[in-house]
């Protein structure tokens, strides 16, 4: 497998969102608890159309060119210190994706502008659209990742990122170096902050016996996790169904 660099630009015909999912990631019951916010979130979906830039990428690196230890992950050039939960995931792995994604720059300004707009409630839905749609990008683009891999005959692990798992967030800084400058027009600031803000970056183990696995969300304290709250959510709404 050689150093490969995809880069995609996705629109909303390759990824679909819902009103309903919205709420639920706002953790706002369902469409039959408010229908005025309901209708409030199909307009903000409406809105976010125009100011929507998602794009996504990732680059191979070459098979057998990573070493997985006990808690680190080590390449020709970098070690990532990503700790246990995540080695522990991506042992099999003999090579990774280093990957980001962004909804654009356009779409965190049109969110800040409704927060200084004292309009925090349609601000706050936009918010929610653009975390969603980023992983929904993400999502689309592991499946070009597998359709790519599977030539090999290989397979991927779920994706992980700095900030979550124990994985500590300045190690943006490593990652981001592996990637051409700018990728998908996403840079860091000095305390790793991705801008656009609305934007995903990590890895995905890759090898022949690697799985894709449930994200054991019970070894991590991490409360704040994408993750864990989508698991929970989940749970809840079939609880309620």
């Amino acid at each position: 497998m050689a150093k490969d660099i995809y880069t995609f630009r996705v629109n909303l015909s390759q990824i679909k969102i819902t009103a309903e999912e919205v709420m639920l990631d706002m953790h706002a019951g369902n469409k039959h608890d408010d229908e005025s916010l309901l209708t409030l979130i199909q307009d903000q979906l409406i809105l976010a159309k125009n100011y929507l830039d998602l794009k996504c990428g990732y680059r191979l690196l070459a098979s057998d060119s990573i070493t997985v230890s006990k808690d680190s992950i080590c390449g020709d050039s970098f070690t990532f210190h990503c700790g246990s939960i995540i080695t522990k995931q991506l042992k099999q792995a003999t090579s990774l994706a280093i990957f980001a994604a962004t909804v654009g720059e356009k779409f965190d300004i049109i969110i800040k502008n409704h927060f200084e707009d004292a309009d925090p409630i349609s601000g706050y839905i936009l918010d929610t659209i653009g975390s969603l749609l980023v992983e929904k990008t993400i999502d689309w683009m592991e499946e070009q990742l597998i359709n790519r891999v599977d030539k090999d005959s290989w397979k991927i692990t779920n994706r992980f990122s700095p900030g979550y798992c124990g994985w500590n967030v300045n190690e943006q800084q490593i990652l981001f170096s592996l990637l051409p400058k700018n990728f998908c027009g996403i840079s860091l600031t000095e305390t790793s902050l991705m801008m656009p803000i609305k934007s995903v970056s990590g890895i995905i183990g890759i090898g022949k016996m690697v799985k894709r696995k449930p994200y054991f969300c019970s070894l991590c304290d991490m409360e704040q996790c994408y993750r864990r709250k989508s698991i929970i959510l989940q749970k809840e709404k079939l609880n309620s169904d």
